[in-house]
């Protein structure tokens, strides 16, 4: 624990246990630093993690008070409200989300939480739920909030529902596998650590010019940070424009079209060049493999490629894809641990995306 870190769990603590109570006053700046020996720039930061927390506010010209209207939230049922839409029936390619619902599972057992689960979830099967499955979503929300400490919310679930759930029950949310404008937590794949890691990795093994698929357009709101991650890399490594391609709608076109386009790239190639293909998803990278194998240019000489999410699609094939596995299950863990927390008042830093390391695969495609 880093020593800012210490100052401001001491103070919470005085908080929580009532030793400074609504409308108290802070420590200065000054009795920070002769208490703990820290810097000014250390005891600011306190105050501002305090401030991000809503344990404390500034009063112009007077200091730094706790909060008139501070309310610890604490757990008072032991469950947790799940709208993650549920198992589907197993399949060897792809089991991203019932890795996730695992990860939920086997946490909230080994911490005695309960999971309450509504049959409203079924509309959560379809990419884009419609409104009326939507609405009985959130009603179920509503009508099962004081039963439940706080909510785990499906990424199809949208925004202005979540904001107007939590604005009518005051109860934490967090949100699985996709970034929010709201202010609140979110755990999903570490999309840009993923895919810097793979590509400088790669990067060594000669590979000198680099295609992106997108299996959706590349400013979608999930592949977008994979997408300015490789932006990222190519910009910090200098690679020449002409030597980056971009491809996108690879899962939404016949994959046969985006081969076509793929095979010209590689074609006009100089014979030294080695070509990396990188799939936003490990979906398209194993299509992809199995038609440019059937071609006249060689893996790992020619071309190589690498997918994205460490699925069936990459691991029970061969070749063995290369790929990044962002590690759902322990997304799922994650969730339940960190809504826990804020639920509990342990988590006080200001709501942010959080995700589990990712991990560079090798496999045989590179």
């Amino acid at each position: 624990m880093l020593l800012y870190q210490k100052i401001s769990k001491d103070i919470r603590h005085s908080v929580d246990s009532g030793d400074l109570g609504p409308g108290a006053k802070i420590p200065s700046v000054n009795d920070l630093r002769q208490d703990y020996g820290v810097s000014h720039i250390t005891a600011l930061r306190v105050y501002k993690e305090l401030t991000d927390a809503n344990y404390i506010q500034k009063l112009p010209g007077k200091g730094y008070f706790v909060r008139e209207r501070f309310l610890k939230k604490t757990v008072i049922t032991g469950t947790i409200g799940c709208f993650v839409r549920p198992l589907r029936e197993y399949r060897i390619e792809d089991n991203y989300f019932n890795d996730i619902n695992y990860g939920i599972q086997s946490e909230c057992c080994a911490r005695r939480i309960n999971l309450f689960r509504s049959h409203a979830l079924g509309g959560l099967y379809q990419k884009t739920p419609t409104d009326e499955g939507l609405s009985e979503i959130k009603r179920a929300m509503l009508n099962i909030a004081d039963q439940v400490d706080g909510f785990l919310v499906d990424e199809r679930i949208p925004d202005p529902i979540i904001s107007e759930v939590i604005e009518e029950t005051n109860k934490p949310a967090l949100i699985v596998n996709r970034r929010s404008e709201l202010e609140i937590d979110a755990v999903g794949p570490a999309d840009r650590q993923g895919m810097l890691d793979a590509l400088e990795k790669i990067s060594r093994m000669g590979y000198n010019q680099f295609v992106f698929c997108s299996t959706e357009p590349s400013d979608s709101r999930l592949l977008a940070p994979r997408y300015e991650a490789f932006k990222e890399f190519t910009k910090i490594n200098k690679i020449d424009k002409a030597n980056v391609n971009i491809i996108n709608n690879c899962n939404i076109r016949p994959w046969s079209e985006s081969a076509l386009a793929i095979e010209k790239i590689i074609r006009k190639k100089a014979i030294n060049d080695k070509i990396l293909i990188v799939s936003a998803a490990d979906s398209f990278a194993r299509g992809l493999t199995s038609i440019l194998l059937t071609s006249e240019f060689k893996l790992k000489e020619d071309f190589g490629i690498c997918g994205f999410n460490g699925l069936g699609y990459a691991n029970n094939f061969k070749p063995q894809l290369s790929t990044v596995d962002v590690n759902p299950v322990k997304i799922g863990t994650m969730a339940v641990d960190i809504l826990m927390s804020r639920i509990s008042r342990e988590q006080y830093l200001k709501p942010t995306y959080h995700s589990p390391d990712a991990i560079f695969i090798f496999g045989e495609t590179v």
